[in-house]
């Protein structure tokens, strides 16, 4: 009878482990995906700060290449109508 009362208290004993490792790793689990969770979302972040810097750096070359291509001082011999289109076309491309 002691031998199958000891082998109770041995089940219970290694149940009750179980249940605590079992409890670690839940808890483990969940941290992991937690913290892949906070890694995605700096991915995501970081591929929208590229797309904005990428935006950026195209619409500061625009605006670059059209100073290039229209001096300063030729704008003065555009018509009204010609400098509101400039200026509105170089309004786009300044980031908001």
């Amino acid at each position: 009878m002691s031998c199958v009362k000891k082998q109770r208290e041995e089940i219970e004993e290694y149940s009750a482990k179980l249940d605590e490792m079992g409890g670690i790793f839940g808890r483990s689990t969940e941290a992991l995906k937690k913290l892949k969770s906070e890694v995605d979302q700096v991915k995501r972040d970081r591929g929208q700060l590229e797309q904005k810097l990428r935006k950026e750096t195209s619409q500061r070359e625009s605006l670059e290449n059209l100073s290039e291509e229209l001096p300063l001082h030729s704008a003065c011999h555009l018509s009204w109508e010609a400098s509101l289109t400039l200026v509105s076309g170089i309004y786009q491309l300044v980031p908001t």
